[in-house]
């Protein structure tokens, strides 16, 4: 009796150790088997409960809407690069607005939350889309759509006027202008006078953009701190000042230096180098005639300097430069033209119809002190066409003169053609008149 109790109790210790191992070996699977009956496999919660409520999302009250004043903002937040960081349009929790991001973009929202110096924003687009932006990147509500939309018909007209707007706001070239694109060159002019004949036939184009302002965007131009086609502010003041704005236009053209200023300068040098190296053995003339004879006399002559620099020299940047080469030149001329005078030869002839011509080409004949007068010829000279056949018979008359009212201790020359012109058969017209007159600078008897 006793050797069996213990095999009963062997067996039951077995069995409950081989139930054990079964619940052991199936506890990955959905129900485990124990004796022929299949049992459900207990299930476990993939996370804990907690009697805790969630928190609500800062800035939005329990039932999802927007709510006022926010907690601070958590994470990124955006920034216009453009703008100073103290502006605050000082706008409230409800307001449409316009945002521009730190790439420049410009986007219509609406403002749900203020903390500090951010506003949390909504896109009127993607109500979703929630973020912050800095107080300084947030501007009040414009259709940014429809200024875009007229900024394109308009904007030619415009673009004159932005060197003058940036000067006047103290504003670089690139806070004005289209971001890598030279605006302020974008459109040229001959001068001033063409500045001021074409921007005033375009007003009224200004005057209609101003209307389509108004009417598109209801009055409003804040400032979005770009550039102009971003930026309604400036054309808004551009166009309801448009006669201020063309003033300032034409005297830009009017200051910018003339492109012909470099031929000028190349003149005045040649005609240094040309005095320079004068003596009266090795050479005909001093300096050569056109511009290095236009420009000799501008040396020595203030009255006459200022008054060709009061058409070209607008800029005192190239007034300067032109101050500098003319004393040059003034210097080499001291020294150089009292042993520069006229041949006797060029006075050989007289000739009273020629002479009379030739003095009428002069102011105040009569208060000059003439050393001689005449040509070197005694005949014509017979100018030909390309066929060789003559088209007209001319004298080259001078009268070498000092003038007591020049600025200057010097003499002059003034040479002109007197001419008559072939009537055919080898006869000439009976009138005589004369063409172009020059002028040159000589050293006195």
């Amino acid at each position: 009796m006793l050797t069996l109790k213990l095999t009963r109790q062997i067996a039951l210790k077995s069995c409950l150790l081989l139930a054990a191992l079964l619940c052991a070996s199936h506890q990955l699977s959905a129900q485990i088997s124990i004796g022929g009956i299949n049992l459900p496999k207990p299930k476990r919660t993939s996370k804990p409960k907690t009697d805790q409520p969630e928190r609500p999302t800062s800035g939005i009250a329990n039932n999802g809407t927007p709510g006022g004043n926010s907690d601070a903002p958590q994470g990124d937040v955006q920034t216009n690069p453009n703008a100073p960081p103290d502006y605050n349009a000082n706008l409230n929790v409800g307001d449409q607005a316009v945002a521009v991001d730190r790439f420049r973009d410009v986007k219509a929202v609406r403002i749900v939350g203020k903390s500090g110096a951010a506003y949390k924003v909504t896109e009127l687009k993607s109500p979703d889309s929630v973020q912050w932006y800095s107080a300084n990147s947030v501007y009040p509500y414009f259709d940014y759509t429809a200024f875009t939309e007229v900024m394109y018909n308009y904007k030619h007209y415009v673009t004159p006027y932005l060197e003058c707007y940036g000067k006047k706001h103290n504003l670089g070239e690139t806070k004005v202008t289209e971001e890598g694109y030279n605006a302020f060159g974008a459109r040229h002019f001959d001068s001033a006078q063409d500045a001021q004949k074409t921007l005033g036939a375009e007003q009224p184009k200004l005057a209609e953009l101003d209307g389509e302002l108004k009417s598109k965007l209801g009055g409003a131009a804040p400032d979005t701190f770009l550039e102009y086609l971003s930026n309604p502010a400036i054309v808004s003041e551009i166009v309801s000042q448009r006669a201020e704005y063309v003033k300032c236009a034409v005297g830009v053209e009017d200051s910018k230096p003339d492109i012909a200023l470099s031929a000028f300068l190349s003149d005045i040098k040649k005609a240094q180098e040309e005095a320079e190296r004068y003596t009266p053995a090795d050479f005909l003339y001093l300096v050569s005639a056109g511009g290095p004879s236009e420009q000799l006399l501008y040396a020595v002559s203030h009255r006459a300097r200022e008054e060709w620099a009061g058409q070209w020299l607008k800029n005192p940047e190239s007034r300067a430069e032109f101050d500098a080469e003319w004393e040059k030149l003034a210097a080499i001329a001291t020294k150089k033209i009292p042993t520069y005078k006229p041949s006797a030869g060029s006075y050989r002839f007289r000739d009273p119809a020629g002479e009379k011509l030739l003095m009428g080409a002069l102011k105040n004949p009569s208060a000059l002190k003439i050393f001689r007068i005449g040509t070197d010829t005694a005949g014509w000279e017979i100018q030909r066409d390309s066929s060789n056949f003559p088209s007209y018979r001319y004298k080259t008359m001078k009268v070498y003169f000092r003038d007591p009212n020049d600025d200057h201790p010097y003499c002059r020359v003034v040479s002109a053609r007197v001419k008559q012109d072939y009537a055919g058969g080898g006869r000439y017209n009976s009138e005589v008149y004369r063409s172009s007159v020059s002028e040159e600078i000589f050293g006195c008897p």
